[in-house]
């Protein structure tokens, strides 16, 4: 399985989408990962002094700089997180093969609800081809790319199994009346 799986397939439409289990996995380790630094957060600032104190020893921007980032590094760390986690929760794509109007949606979505829709018509791709990655630590990985003009429109990333993905993209033809080969 990749990082797109078939939502929906029926005779007029083929549907790719990223699982919400998966969407929802990283939502979930990001949002740790902001509560662990917010923890130290408040441990930095229950054993410094108070903040007043702090600033006025300062002598320069520097020093100012310096006090500021001590006691809200944490802080600053856990809200990116924070947003890290909202976009892994609210932000994917989604690619829609449709068999009357022979064209390819991609749509993205933000929070629920599409932000920008791109199409590309059956006729204007050039071919589907796997691609293998060597990822980290000598793993294969296995991408599809949707090459039109030269160039790659879209890219559907992760697959492990190079049987899988080669049996989507034989899917993938056949649906767009393509010679599968």
């Amino acid at each position: 399985m990749g990082y797109y799986v078939v939502v929906e397939a029926t005779s007029e439409r083929i549907r790719l989408s990223p699982p919400p289990a998966s969407r929802r996995g990283w939502a979930i380790i990001f949002s740790g990962l902001a509560g662990l630094f917010f923890a130290l957060q408040i441990s930095i600032l229950r054993t410094r002094p108070p903040l007043g104190e702090a600033l006025s020893s300062v002598q320069g921007a520097g020093d100012l700089l310096k006090v500021f980032l001590s006691y809200c590094a944490f802080l600053l760390l856990g809200v990116g997180f924070l947003v890290a986690a909202g976009l892994a929760w609210g932000w994917w794509s989604e690619l829609e093969w449709d068999a009357m109007h022979r064209t390819i949606f991609r749509r993205r979505y933000l929070f629920g609800r599409i932000w920008r829709t791109s199409t590309l018509s059956f006729d204007q791709v050039d071919e589907i081809r796997v691609v293998r990655i060597r990822g980290q630590y000598s793993m294969r990985y296995y991408h599809l790319f949707i090459i039109s003009q030269g160039r790659v429109w879209a890219t559907l990333p992760g697959y492990r199994d190079e049987g899988a993905v080669r049996a989507l993209r034989r899917q993938l033809l056949r649906f767009m009346g393509y010679p599968v080969g």
